[in-house]
């Protein structure tokens, strides 16, 4: 090393001697020049000790005399050199005129050191990309993530699965946490269950009923299943109970009563919400699909039907999502159910369902080019937003994005588009096969009115 530090200034410790009783300047008197040695804590006997202090400034003695730490008005101290800046033109090989040295106000200084740590350290955030190239273009990618977003999100997708012969997305659940640390909660899960009829019936027995027949179609579309008792009893990973209760959309004709399950319910203190990652926020940027969906001529909306529930979860996942029901019941025990694909209002279920949706156009986008790149770009939740030059054009793009997505289990429920001389288009309904004719204005309302 060619020196140990800056060579040091001289300091006027004249006016200070008087302040402290039995020491002269000369006791004190600071040396100038190179440093020759530095002292670290590691000779922690060499450190100097507190003999007196003045204010902000002390007094301290070691084997070698005494010194002065701090400041005081009546310490005279000179303006720090700037030849730290010399030296580092000296150091590129530069000669520097010593006029052409300017000095930087504090505020400049910080701005570009900011500046260089920004450019040349790691950094923080990262721009995401697709997985199949290197563009940054695509949907996700326009967004910064953090480092742990982008993990997490790196741990969804490991966890996804696409089955090809039943056509269906598979996820595992990013766990964070050991599942196995999950206490099971069924005697809670029964106690809040008593309290949930009781406030059902209380409200009118044909309240309870729709509840109920929530419950029920559930099962009937395979969203959830029954348990028995053998395959609960030879069980041996993790279980919990998520409690349940209903939410009233009575602007909804086909599911005024919907069943919403409270995965962030706690339970000794465990909250299993707490237990996966998030992930990042990868839904499309409301406000660039609004603009694209006003570029062309004929506006078309589609609807994706119960968009969460077309993911299935894994057997580990189920165990953890189980609940208890009993048909109004309140006599007997009650049954045991889990649910089989993702739940909205797990902490992962935004990211994975999007993922999925996205991915699916992704692998098939060889096939329908014009079909992928709406719903990648164009899809905002469940729903999917396009402006297109002709009425042929909407009906052509909306039966490939059908056969599409289908591939990825998931289901439009409607498509609307417009350009005749009604608001509404006339299509066929795929869930009833019947054709109906829905009104555009309401559709919006409903839809980006909330």
């Amino acid at each position: 090393m060619e020196e140990v530090t800056a060579e040091v200034a001289r300091v006027d410790m004249s006016r200070v001697d008087q302040l402290f009783k039995g020491i002269n300047k000369n006791d004190i008197q600071r040396p100038t020049g190179q440093v020759d040695i530095l002292i670290g804590t590691d000779c922690c006997i060499l450190m100097p000790n507190k003999e007196e202090q003045i204010g902000n400034l002390q007094l301290m003695r070691n084997q070698f005399g005494y010194c002065i730490r701090g400041s005081h008005p009546l310490l005279e101290v000179p303006k720090l050199s700037n030849h730290g800046i010399v030296r580092i033109y000296w150091a590129s090989g530069k000669i520097i005129p010593l006029n052409d040295i300017h000095v930087l106000d504090r505020d400049s200084i910080k701005d570009k050191l900011d500046s260089l740590f920004d450019i040349e350290g790691p950094g923080k955030q990262t721009t995401l990309k697709c997985g199949s190239c290197k563009c940054g273009k695509c949907a996700i990618g326009q967004s910064q993530h953090s480092i742990r977003e982008e993990r997490e999100l790196n741990i969804i997708k490991s966890g996804m699965t696409h089955d090809e012969e039943s056509q269906q997305w598979i996820v595992n659940y990013p766990w964070i946490k050991n599942p196995n640390n999950l206490p099971n909660n069924v005697n809670s899960a029964v106690s809040r269950l008593g309290s949930t009829e009781k406030r059902l019936l209380r409200n009118s027995l044909e309240y309870a009923s729709a509840y109920d027949e929530q419950i029920m179609d559930m099962v009937k579309r395979g969203i959830a299943r029954k348990l028995t008792k053998e395959e609960m009893e030879i069980h041996s990973g993790p279980v919990h109970y998520i409690p349940h209760h209903e939410v009233l959309k009575p602007e909804s004709k086909s599911t005024p009563l919907r069943i919403v399950f409270n995965s962030s319910s706690s339970y000794m203190g465990h909250t299993l919400n707490d237990y996966w990652a998030k992930g990042s926020n990868v839904i499309n940027d409301l406000l660039a699909v609004l603009i694209r969906f006003r570029q062309e001529s004929i506006a078309l909306a589609g609807d994706i039907s119960k968009m969460y529930n077309a993911i299935r979860l894994s057997p580990l996942d189920q165990h953890t999502h189980r609940f208890v029901w009993r048909n109004l019941e309140t006599h007997r025990d009650p049954d045991h159910y889990a649910l089989l694909t993702v739940t909205f209002g797990d902490r992962p279920s935004g990211a994975i369902s999007t993922l999925a949706l996205h991915q699916t156009a992704k692998m098939y986008q060889h096939i329908y080019p014009d079909a992928s790149k709406m719903v990648i770009r164009n899809s905002y939740v469940d729903d999917i937003l396009q402006s297109v030059e002709s009425v042929d054009n909407a009906r052509l793009i909306t039966q490939q994005t059908e056969k599409m997505l289908a591939c990825g289990g998931f289901r439009i429920k409607h498509w609307i588009i417009s350009g005749n001389e009604k608001c509404g288009s006339t299509l066929q309904s795929q869930d009833s096969g019947e054709s109906v004719e829905v009104d555009l204005d309401e559709f919006a309302h409903e839809k980006f009115s909330e």
